[in-house]
């Protein structure tokens, strides 16, 4: 065990701090603001270590995390203490290249300057590998599903009652994949917008020799990280690629194509059905929101008007009978279905409002889409 000195901190325009017997500090003014940093070049031999620090905040919200002082990269976990109290927790420390250094941020919405102290940081012994993989997942800030990582540990949505709503979502999607593909065994198909692979996994565990396709980096890095955790080797050998859909220019087409959540993000929703249409032999199973019109429309949409839009984003909003038509259009045959030709009204009714709202309301479409 190695105890980190205190005393070597950095202190940042606007914050305050003072070591004695331990390191008390006052933050800078506004969300995010670096405070005040503590160094850990000479107190890593190796990486990655897990380093395991005793706190306290007084007043306002702190969060503490590992960063690399030349490039501001995160090379770590972090940990938010959003409340009054002295709490010990751990740090993964996954760099040492650099100006590793474990920073202190104001963690507050509004901004307002917080108050705590650092008691101690040492290296932690005898980590098991549960926590390893539970520390490791913190070092992402947005998890989209919910996934067991293996070896007693798992990692939970950020959206808190999203996950009844993403198993509904999949039960629709791989029911019409079955009616119109029959068995996927041995099948080679290709998941776009893969997120950080929940579908491409289960299909992998079904038979699909499967390929995951994101423009998302950060959440191709957690599709990768879930494969190491698994144990299955269907999930290993998936391969999961950085690229946007029109970009992606794999060698030979695919069996089947399966795409959930991406349409109604698409700025060139014809381009984009075109290259879905030229990477498939025998068609694909499509889920996007759309626009409650019975008009073939594109609207203009944001997070204001649905929740399915990032915060910021302005959306071409497809209605489902527009879908119908750049699918046709691009070569498809096309069969459109609302969730509830697939599951039932309990089944719907059982989400949380804000989610059997996208279903009940006519803002959800499903494409069954053949060559």
């Amino acid at each position: 065990m190695r105890h980190l000195k205190l005393a070597s901190f950095k202190v940042f325009e606007g914050a305050r701090a003072n070591c004695g017997e331990h390191l008390s500090f006052e933050t800078t003014q506004g969300q995010w603001k670096y405070s005040v940093a503590i160094p850990l070049s000479s107190f890593l031999a190796s990486a990655p270590k897990v380093v395991e620090l005793e706190a306290e905040v007084s007043k306002g919200s702190v969060r503490f995390e590992c960063i690399d002082l030349k490039s501001h990269a995160e090379i770590g976990s972090k940990y938010i203490v959003d409340k009054p109290g002295r709490v010990r927790f751990k740090l993964l420390v996954e760099g040492r290249s650099g100006s590793p250094a474990i920073m202190v941020r104001n963690a507050a919405a509004d901004g307002k300057a917080a108050v705590g102290a650092i008691f101690s940081a040492v290296t932690a012994d005898h980590v098991l590998d549960a926590e390893l993989r539970a520390l490791k997942a913190k070092t992402w800030d947005y998890w989209h599903y919910s996934y067991e990582l293996g070896e007693g540990a798992r990692v939970e949505a950020t959206i808190d009652g999203i996950m009844p709503m993403h198993r509904l979502n999949q039960k629709i999607m791989f029911h019409l994949l079955k009616t119109g593909f029959g068995d996927i065994s041995g099948k080679r198909i290709v998941d776009v917008a893969c997120a950080s692979g929940f579908h491409t996994m289960e299909m992998a565990r079904q038979g699909g020799r499967m390929v995951g396709v994101d423009i998302d980096a950060p959440s191709i890095e957690q599709a990768r990280f879930l494969q190491q955790c698994s144990d299955v080797k269907a999930v290993r050998d998936i391969r999961f690629e950085l690229s946007g859909l029109h970009g992606f220019k794999p060698p030979e087409p695919f069996d089947i194509g399966f795409c959930s959540g991406l349409f109604y993000h698409l700025l060139d929703p014809v381009g984009g059905a075109q290259a879905l249409f030229n990477l498939v032999k025998e068609g694909a199973v499509v889920h996007s929101h759309i626009v409650d019109s019975a008009e073939a429309i594109m609207a203009l949409a944001d997070s204001s008007k649905y929740k399915c839009c990032f915060d910021g984003e302005f959306a071409l909003m497809p209605s489902r009978s527009m879908l119908e038509r750049i699918f046709a259009h691009v070569g498809f045959k096309v069969k459109s279905f609302s969730p509830r030709d697939v599951v039932s009204d309990a089944e719907i009714d059982s989400l949380a409002p804000e989610f059997s709202t996208l279903f009940a309301s006519g803002n959800t479409a499903y494409y069954l889409l053949t060559k």
